[in-house]
């Protein structure tokens, strides 16, 4: 595979420019006044819209709880300054009256019933202002956040932790597949059986749903898979990455299916990293991009899954739920962190970006002239200091040309770290 540098570089003295440097950590909120819950935010999530705009949403409890709405913000800049457009108020059916927690957008990549390719959709909880229980809502947009109207409930559960009925539901996750939209979730309600357990459920047209089919559901009934994540690799496959609470530093554990509603609900995967509330998504150059609560830094794999989950650093903090966004416009991909609802503190919402070798700008192939190789880095290694090889040149990545020395001399980074893409 040919590489694409990102840093600057001299090979026998030609020296390349980077693209622009990734920004952050930056504010994107910070809470003032009164708070209805110490942390004020927390669990912050976005997505890109088909004009480019990225939206982003968060818990909000920098207002009272009693009428509380799910922010919307918006950056037309490609994640550089943020707008609050619009609150989503609780107008489903169900009327509990608190948009409070967990929202997940996510922009349809084809029809759903009466909703187009391109419809914007906020999935969150409800909950009455007492918090006494807990519903999956489905909202949609079609002029790029700015308003929102109620499509579905998808679940109902009992109220959270405390409460006289702690049979509650979470954190919902869309994806759309074989014509259908479902929604992961973390399920509270089979307590007999399962302190917690991971369950979807499917719909052909975001209004009708169908039967709870579990997901992750472990025969020790005091482990709590959550936070369920889903992508589709390069290969066609799937892979859901999860927290298991109940075990040791809280391993963050990953499953692979062939198909996104199939995945053997009784075996608990295999463990990347530890400290819960994982995230990940695809990159287009097919490697997985991974972070989790254990650490500021992203994890890269190269093979669809197998293999080594190689960290490389990032400015952001660590966050819960951190978000990972690729973003079009730059090929970088955006990072949301907040603190989680343990700390006895007022969370802000940070944002920043990170180069993960996809990025917009002046790529260069180096091309050995006597050998007629390209300049790789051996066994596609994303550590500092990774040692240069030549391989032959695929051509599959995009290139300008540049000067062909006489003769192959050693590549020397100018500052630490080479990132490539196949």
């Amino acid at each position: 595979m040919a590489a694409l540098l990102v840093v600057i570089v001299t090979l026998g003295g030609l020296a390349l420019s980077a693209p622009a440097r990734a920004f952050g950590p930056s504010v994107l909120f910070a809470p003032s006044g009164t708070c209805n819950r110490p942390y004020c935010t927390t669990y912050a999530k976005s997505t890109q819209t088909n004009t480019g705009r990225i939206l982003a949403s968060f818990e909000d409890n920098n207002q009272p709880a009693a009428g509380q709405t799910l922010p919307i913000f918006s950056s037309i800049n490609n994640g550089q300054s943020w707008t609050k457009i619009a609150a989503v108020a609780d107008t489903s059916a169900r009327r509990w009256g608190s948009n409070w927690t967990n929202p997940y957008l996510y922009v349809l990549p084809q029809a759903i019933g009466s909703m187009p390719a391109g419809t914007i959709l906020l999935a969150g909880i409800a909950s009455p202002p007492d918090r006494s229980g807990t519903s999956i809502q489905l909202y949609r947009s079609n002029d790029d956040g700015f308003t929102w109207t109620w499509v579905s409930e998808v679940a109902v559960g009992g109220g959270e932790w405390g409460s006289a009925n702690p049979t509650p539901i979470w954190e919902p996750y869309l994806l759309v597949a074989n014509n259908r939209l479902i929604v992961y979730y973390s399920d509270e309600r089979d307590k007999a059986n399962h302190d917690q357990k991971i369950v979807h459920q499917t719909s052909t047209n975001g209004v009708n749903w169908g039967p709870v089919v579990e997901d992750v559901a472990m025969a020790d009934r005091a482990l709590r898979p959550g936070m369920p994540v889903v992508t589709r690799m390069a290969n066609g496959q799937y892979l859901m990455v999860f927290e298991m609470v109940g075990q040791s530093n809280t391993p963050n554990n990953y499953k692979i299916s062939a198909t996104p509603e199939s995945w053997n609900a009784a075996s608990g995967g295999t463990t990347i990293d530890y400290g819960g509330s994982p995230f990940v998504f695809t990159l287009p150059n097919g490697r997985l991009a991974y972070n989790s609560y254990g650490s500021g830094d992203i994890r890269i794999n190269t093979g669809n899954g197998a293999g080594a989950w190689t960290p490389v650093r990032t400015t952001m903090p660590r966050g819960y739920s951190r978000m990972l966004q690729y973003v079009r416009g730059t090929g970088r991909v955006l990072i949301l962190s907040v603190e989680g609802f343990w700390v006895d503190a007022r969370n802000s919402v940070y944002y920043g970006d990170v180069e993960l070798g996809n990025s917009a700008g002046a790529y260069y192939k180096l091309i050995y002239r006597r050998s007629g190789k390209a300049m790789d880095v051996y066994q596609a290694n994303l550590q500092d200091g990774a040692q240069p090889v030549q391989w032959a040149d695929n051509g599959r990545c995009p290139s300008r040309p540049v000067e062909r020395h006489r003769r192959p001399r050693p590549a020397v980074a100018t500052r630490p770290g080479v990132l490539t893409h196949p």
